[in-house]
């Protein structure tokens, strides 16, 4: 059973992308992109229109990948507009509380299936807050030649809300073919998910991106906002010794 979580990533790094049309600023997809590509070029401090307009075709074509049922949230790690694009995917589950958490964890990562290419990493980190974070690196390649690609993916579990059965486990998958861009991406997912909390209703889901009203925007998309309604900008690093050779 999927839960509804609020997601507050950096807007510096992070762009969100919408799941459904309309939304309450932009009648469709093409109508986002077109203001999105622009706005995130300029909010970088970069003076090229025609990159914008190259973004935006980008950002049209993300916002047409279908959606998978079990993902209720998209962000593209965006921090440098000129580097590597990558797509990152959010879930949430409700899963037994009783159940061992790493098994669960391992599950909803894949982390015991077989890797396309050499062995898969899977490593138990803390978050600052204590919480145990399962993070899962394999490395697939498409066909005979084709490029080696990276999958990165995390799982840990939300604090249990009072007289609530059950727990809460939150996934995020990202990948690409930039092996040195994924790696570096990893303590920016991990940043995301310090953050991650249950959604006290349908409109809280991507950091007041619903709320009615005006909020400073990145990319034309409301900038995210902590769990006291602050806008937010943060970030901490976390070293990794995961190598892609």
């Amino acid at each position: 059973m999927t839960v509804p979580v609020h997601v507050a990533p950096d807007p510096r790094i992070w762009v969100h992308v919408p799941t459904a049309w309309p939304t309450a600023e932009h009648p469709s997809a093409a109508a986002w992109a077109g203001q999105a590509g622009p706005a995130v070029v300029a909010d970088q401090g970069i003076d090229d229109p025609a990159l914008g307009e190259r973004l935006a075709i980008v950002l049209t074509a993300v916002a047409a990948l279908p959606l998978p049922p079990h993902v209720q949230a998209r962000y593209l790690h965006l921090p440098d507009v000129r580097g590597s694009l990558m797509l990152l995917e959010v879930a949430a589950v409700r899963t037994d509380a009783a159940a061992n958490r790493h098994l669960v964890h391992r599950m909803l990562t894949d982390a015991d299936r077989e890797a396309g290419v050499g062995a898969v990493q899977v490593e138990d980190v803390t978050l600052p807050d204590g919480r145990p974070l399962l993070r899962v690196l394999r490395f697939e390649r498409a066909g005979d030649g084709g490029p080696l690609t990276g999958i990165l993916r995390h799982a840990v579990r939300l604090p249990a809300a009072p007289g609530e059965s059950g727990a809460v486990d939150v996934t995020t998958t990202i990948s690409g073919s930039d092996l040195d861009a994924l790696l570096r991406s990893l303590p920016d997912v991990e940043s995301l998910l310090e953050d991650v909390r249950r959604a006290a209703d349908p409109d809280d889901l991507h950091g007041g991106t619903h709320t009615p009203d005006a909020a400073p925007t990145q990319g034309g998309v409301p900038l995210a906002r902590d769990a006291s309604g602050n806008h937010r900008i943060s970030g901490t690093t976390r070293e990794t010794a995961w190598t892609t050779g």
